[in-house]
């Protein structure tokens, strides 16, 4: 159970230990091939600030989704929801 039959496979089903040992042999292996892996690696590294933006963004329209979620509470049962 500890390797994945392929790695999509087990991001869909949320196998975290799946994921952490192809992380693990991707990363050796990428290591390995030295400087014909950099470029992988600097794609990688720019992957990761794209992310961490989107990631920011939401972030940001977090508060506004929840009091979207209010809103939409207090219009469908009324005031005394919040008491």
């Amino acid at each position: 159970h500890m390797v994945p039959r392929s790695f999509a496979e087990a991001m869909t089903n949320n196998e975290v230990l799946q994921i952490v040992v192809f992380s693990m042999f991707f990363g050796v292996a990428l290591a390995a091939l030295g400087d014909k892996g950099k470029i992988l690696v600097a794609a990688i590294d720019q992957l990761s600030h794209v992310m961490l933006k989107i990631t920011g963004y939401v972030m940001k329209l977090a508060p506004l989704a929840v009091l979207a979620a209010m809103a939409s509470t207090v219009a469908v049962n009324g005031l005394t929801i919040l008491l």
